[in-house]
């Protein structure tokens, strides 16, 4: 190729990249008010899914801001308007997005909390390109709200890796955390790397006794009760097994869904029971799991 060809060439690249950089500089994108304008109830678009929250959220009021999350069903969107709609009948909350997820600033979210305080708030998410300023993609809504009762204590749950049959598997990935939904920070990690599975459990109502299902000694029926204290040691002398029910019966008794009383004193649980356990592929609903029979019992 001849040496004119290359520069011109690369002239023509020069100057459609100029070209491009002020269009994307001068030509302004879609404005809030212009999409909102065009926005029809009844209008046909492509599908908007939003993955969180759920329909309906009951959020409660201590709660740190939330990532809204989504997908889109038209590919050519590449920018979303998120807007909400409250019953106070004042201006919406109007965001516009380059990317499929939004985290409202604190002082937002404490607003939006504020005017859906027990009363319905409409999140609706509208997809645009801005290339294409007039003319809607896709749209998708879901409706929250905020409870006037908090939480009002810290919260204990397990982190378990997904899908379930993999946490069953190998349980040393399973970590216990403990921590406050008002705080911006992940809660911290109180246990990990468990060699058998801790499971279904329940505090008292003081918050003073833990209650929870283990696998200790190759048993699942095994129940572990014990004080709560900022160190605690899962003793076998606090662990009892709920096959001791009629054990003459040679039944297996797994003892599921066992929940302790408020001030500590009993346990009741379901014995003798079978129930149906199907694992699943989709991290979304990866078992189904319900009991198909039982007794109750009580210590």
């Amino acid at each position: 190729m001849r040496k004119p060809a290359i520069y011109l060439i690369i002239g023509i690249s020069i100057v459609s990249a100029v070209v491009a950089l002020l269009i994307a500089l001068y030509v302004p994108g879609p404005r809030i008010e212009s999409i909102l304008a065009l926005y029809q109830d009844n209008a046909e678009y492509d599908n908007l899914t939003i993955g969180y929250p759920l329909n309906e959220t009951l959020f409660p009021p201590e709660i740190v801001p939330p990532t809204f999350l989504w997908e889109d069903g038209s590919s050519k969107s590449d920018s979303w308007l998120v807007t909400i709609k409250f019953l106070d009948n004042e201006d919406r909350i109007n965001i516009l997005l380059n990317e499929p997820k939004w985290t409202p600033e604190s002082d937002q979210w404490e607003l939006i909390k504020k005017r859906s305080l027990e009363k319905k708030a409409v999140v609706a998410i509208l997809g645009v390109n801005r290339w294409s300023r007039w003319k809607i993609l896709s749209t998708g809504q879901v409706s929250i709200k905020t409870s006037e009762d908090p939480v009002g204590a810290p919260l204990f749950y397990r982190e378990v890796n997904l899908p379930f049959i993999d946490a069953v598997k190998d349980p040393t990935h399973i970590r216990w955390r403990f921590g406050d939904i008002s705080s911006p920070q992940q809660p911290p990690i109180v246990l990990e790397k468990l060699p058998v599975c801790g499971n279904c459990h329940s505090f008292s109502a003081s918050g003073e006794t833990l209650a929870m299902d283990v696998d200790y000694a190759n048993n699942k029926g095994s129940y572990v009760i014990t004080e709560v204290a900022e160190q605690m040691l899962l003793a076998p002398s606090d662990i009892i097994t709920w096959s001791d029910y009629r054990k003459e019966d040679g039944q297996q008794t797994f003892g599921l869904l066992s929940q302790i009383s408020p001030d500590g004193r009993f346990v009741v649980s379901t014995v003798k029971d079978e129930s149906v356990f199907v694992p699943k592929p989709e991290p979304a609903f990866s078992q189904l799991f319900f009991p198909i029979k039982g007794h109750s019992g009580y210590l």
